[in-house]
């Protein structure tokens, strides 16, 4: 089906919270509800493909703060978890269940200092912690993570209030790596999905500014080709299709990286969608499938961007 256009547009200016709690987490999806409008759009765009994340389970989507690292013990750190202050009853529900397993899982670890530690904290290794549970001035330089180790996606409460689940869930259905396709055209590809489900069905996520380049270059493509043939190649990655195309993307990429100016020119943007409609074994296109509509959430804080010094707050699949 075809996009659902308008999407919604990054916001620029950086919102530190120095104390966060639950309450300023106030964007943050139900998951059941966001799975599920998920699959119906990969229906509705002839998109197979699987999660490697079960986000309705407990601890599978944890927003954290003020971490301390080398505790409890040097290298490995310990975080708050806003879960259980939040207004969100889904996320109040699994937290609870979650604070049983994590006590569970304190007292299997052979080090006595995890087994003595404090289940009501989430804990990692140093850099973890650091780069996704602090503000920048203490070292914090994401706003979310996927964390294919760990089987959770974490969310940085200083510097993002929950809409960036949207795009970070798209991350855990990626089949390969992002050099698969190029750091910059793949997050620029899971930042368009993103946003057009949460223009689809009204969710605050507006979309991370540090993705700007490789956003406006899948949007050049899609309005090209079609939504359908993009998801395909993204998430199927069918040899004859993605190995003649991901060449192509990832000579893109490097004009559209995360946080600089995008360099991309039309002439890339052709060669692309001309390869694209060249080859065959493409599916039919989706049929067309009305926008659901729902109230438009309060709006969602997003970052700064472009030409950075130093760490820079992005998204990290």
């Amino acid at each position: 089906m075809a996009a659902t256009y308008p999407h919604p547009i990054p916001n620029n200016n950086l919102n530190v919270v120095q104390n966060p709690t639950g309450a300023t987490i106030n964007n943050l999806p139900n998951v059941n509800q966001l799975v599920g409008d998920v699959a119906q759009w990969m229906t509705d765009n002839l998109a197979e493909g699987n999660s490697w994340i079960n986000i309705t389970e407990p601890g599978r989507v944890l927003v954290l703060a003020n971490a301390q690292t080398d505790n409890p013990y040097p290298g490995f750190a310990h975080a708050e978890v806003l879960n259980g202050t939040m207004l969100n009853a889904d996320i109040l529900r699994l937290h609870t269940t979650w604070l049983r397993d994590n006590e569970a899982w304190l007292k299997s670890q052979r080090s006595p200092k995890l087994k003595a530690a404090d289940p009501k904290f989430a804990y990692g290794p140093n850099e973890l912690l650091e780069e996704n549970a602090l503000p920048p001035d203490l070292g914090g330089s994401n706003n979310a993570f996927t964390d294919k180790v760990g089987k959770r996606i974490i969310i940085n409460g200083h510097v993002d209030d929950g809409g960036i689940l949207v795009h970070e869930y798209f991350h855990t259905f990626d089949p390969g790596d992002p050099s698969d396709v190029g750091w910059g055209f793949d997050e620029g590809i899971v930042d368009f999905f993103a946003r057009d489900v949460a223009a689809r069905f009204g969710y605050g996520y507006k979309g991370n500014a540090g993705y700007e380049g490789g956003y406006q270059t899948v949007k050049a493509i899609v309005d090209r080709i079609g939504l359908d043939k993009v998801c395909q190649f993204w998430f199927e990655r069918e040899p004859s299709l993605f190995n003649p195309l991901s060449i192509k993307s990832k000579a893109v990429a490097e004009h559209c990286k995360p946080c600089a100016p995008s360099t991309v020119t039309l002439t890339m943007i052709d060669d692309f969608c001309q390869l694209a409609e060249s080859l065959t074994g493409w599916k039919a296109p989706a049929r067309t499938v009305a926008p659901v509509a729902k109230a438009a959430p309060s709006p969602a804080k997003k970052w700064p961007p472009v030409q950075p010094v130093g760490n820079v707050f992005r998204s990290h699949g």
